[in-house]
């Protein structure tokens, strides 16, 4: 049970918020407006269809089909307190870009920002226009800040539908929001901006993840609250993200980086659009459907939506009013507008206490509505509460498919949206409605409101993370130990050199076909190792690539001294050369060899480490 709904105080939980209060609308508009109440049986009926679709939308096989479209983000790890540092984020949505830096210790951060206007010039210009005016305001703001060259971690708000192939490539589909940049549509708009980035030697910036505003806004619940599973959007925009378990979530394309889980994006404005919710569409609706520029498409968002409810209110109202039930059967022209009565009048209408009509009357007298009487305004709050109830309901049934979908105990839901924050009773609704639809499981809830801005400062804290983690798979790649090699050997030669023993015979060098090194006896004697055959457990990646060896297709020499005290023998060794015993070396010579080798050893081992690190960095990226 919430916490929240139990509180008695009037302020936070007065009690006409704990059901719709009664209104005294005109028995023959409740009977009219009865398809908008969603019974026990729709919820039921509604949440089986929903998580179905959910379903489909996971699988590879039925994604393109279902009307829930579900992606991953590939952010598979989250905030667990231990994250410290500079972060910087980057928010393009609209006619805003938005730059964040944050300063994270201790589960607390200091946030600084800065608003850059886009003009339309670049909105409507090349893309390449548009990421070069983004690096140079992150070049001017960085550098404002003093850390323009110190490679601080970026998480990256694009906020335009993308489909997302990895934690930092990202797709774009399609222009929204009057944006028309060309050369974007189709190309990763990561590595865009890494391209505008790199033209600049007064920026060093590590984009290291690609999200939308929904996960950025996730990002901030889960690093306040580490039980937060769910963020869902209840306002104009309509959609949501929640955990999911790796295995489930089929169009995830990347190696698992260890958590087992991942962020999963839904669209679900479509939802219905096969005909699956006739069962709860209301003619109010068909009528805004037929009045709209998409007939057809994104029905449940046009349910739900903050874009349409005021237009579902004035369609009512009019129909009521052309059949002499509201309004004296009078109508005013500006009520005859479409979208003149905006959604925003629904949230101050019911604002008004029951008896109250300071709000309602005030917005139909700007509509140009004067002979309304003190019914008509009962009938018009009547009108308002029932399609904002039944957008809180319905999102109410999503998120309970959600809960039980990832099974925690204890699961917090962050919850934004212009509809969320300003309506006075949806928030209630809501939570009244999880606690019935939950029963009798024993899951328990917590509703979050997310923070102002948040997607900015959960992108920052998304690049904390996925920087984190980073660093993690370094450390377990460097610590892990090296694995031993079995160099191919093909149409190469071997010499062997110095072996002592040969009688009284000059020193000998033999050069031998490797096709025919089978045909030598076994040697006597303690086994020695072999550079040919394997690579111990000491020998680094380094060290491998400093022999020279380029595969099977190069010739291999080893030369190797052999101190044997066993008898060695030779039989039929095909190509013996003669060669000149080797010259007397003197102590000085000895002494000047030492310490070459010394140094060549110290040389090595300094920048063996460096080495190390840039070549499992390259092996990391090519993975990511």
């Amino acid at each position: 049970m919430s916490t929240l709904s139990m509180c008695k105080s009037k302020v936070c939980n007065p009690l006409h918020l704990r059901g719709i209060e009664p209104i005294p609308a005109r028995p023959e508009i409740k009977t009219k407006c009865q398809g908008l109440i969603i019974t026990e049986d729709k919820m039921k009926i509604y949440m089986k269809i929903f998580l179905e679709n959910v379903e489909r939308g996971l699988k590879k096989s039925t994604h393109f089909n279902s009307t829930v479209k579900c992606f991953p983000t590939y952010i598979q790890d989250f905030p667990d307190g231990s994250e410290s540092g500079k972060y910087l984020s980057l928010v393009l949505d609209g006619c805003n870009l938005r730059i964040f830096l944050l300063d994270i210790h201790n589960r607390q951060y200091k946030m600084d920002q800065k608003i850059y206007s886009v003009s339309q010039d670049i909105k409507t210009g090349s893309g390449e226009r548009l990421f070069d005016f983004i690096a140079e305001c992150l070049a001017e703001y960085t550098k404002d800040k003093g850390v323009n060259i110190d490679n601080i971690p970026l998480g990256f708000i694009f906020n335009f539908p993308l489909e997302q192939k990895g934690l930092k490539i990202g797709i774009l589909k399609l222009w929204t929001n009057g944006y028309c940049c060309e050369g974007v549509i189709g190309k990763d708009v990561v590595k865009l901006l890494n391209n505008a980035i790199d033209k600049r030697e007064d920026l060093k910036i590590n984009v290291v993840a690609v999200a939308n505003n929904t996960t950025g806004m996730f990002m901030v619940c889960a690093f306040k609250d580490f039980d937060a599973k769910i963020e869902i959007i209840v306002g104009v925009n309509t959609n949501s993200c929640y955990v999911e378990k790796q295995v489930n979530a089929e169009l995830f394309d990347e190696p698992d980086r260890g958590s087992g889980n991942v962020i999963v994006y839904m669209e679900y404005g479509d939802f219905g659009d096969d005909g699956a919710l006739e069962f709860c569409r209301t003619q109010f609706d068909k009528d805004l459907d037929a009045g709209s520029t998409n007939v057809g498409n994104q029905l449940h968002k046009k349910m739900i939506s903050g874009i349409y409810l005021g237009e579902l209110v004035r369609l009512a109202a009019v129909k009521f009013a052309k059949e002499g039930i509201l309004f004296g059967g009078q109508l005013s022209d500006d009520f005859k507008v479409h979208d003149k009565f905006e959604t925003r009048f629904i949230c101050e209408i019911e604002s008004d206490p029951p008896g109250v009509f300071t709000n309602v009357k005030s917005i139909l007298n700007n509509l140009g509505v004067r002979n309304a009487t003190e019914q008509d305004f009962n009938d018009i709050k009547y009108l308002s509460q029932c399609f904002s109830r039944r957008a809180a309901i319905l999102n109410s049934c999503m998120i309970t498919v959600l809960i039980r979908k990832i099974g925690y105990p204890n699961i917090t839901v962050g919850v934004d949206g212009t509809l969320y924050k300003t309506h006075p009773h949806i928030h209630s609704i809501l939570i009244s409605q999880l606690e019935v639809l939950l029963k009798p499981d024993p899951y328990k809830f917590k509703i979050m409101l997310s923070e102002e801005g948040s997607s900015g400062i959960g992108a920052a804290i998304m690049a904390a993370v996925v920087d984190k983690k980073t660093e993690l798979l370094f450390e377990h790649m460097l610590e892990e130990p090296p694995v031993s090699f079995v160099l191919p050997i093909s149409e190469t030669e071997v010499q062997l050199t110095d072996i002592p023993k040969m009688s009284t015979e000059p020193s000998t060098s033999a050069s031998i076909p490797a096709s025919e090194v089978s045909s030598l006896p076994v040697l006597e004697g303690p086994a020695q190792p072999s550079s040919i055959s394997a690579l111990n457990a000491d020998t680094s990646l380094i060290d491998i690539l400093d022999t020279n060896i380029a595969g099977p297709s190069q010739e291999l020499f080893v030369e190797e001294p052999i101190e044997s005290k066993s008898k060695v023998q030779f039989v039929d060794v095909p190509e013996i050369s003669i060669v000149e015993p080797p010259q007397q070396i003197t102590e000085d010579d000895r002494e000047e060899e030492e310490d070459n080798v010394d140094s060549t050893t110290q040389r090595r081992r300094r920048k063996k480490k460096t080495k190390d690190v840039k070549i499992l960095h390259n092996m990391y990226n090519l993975y990511h």
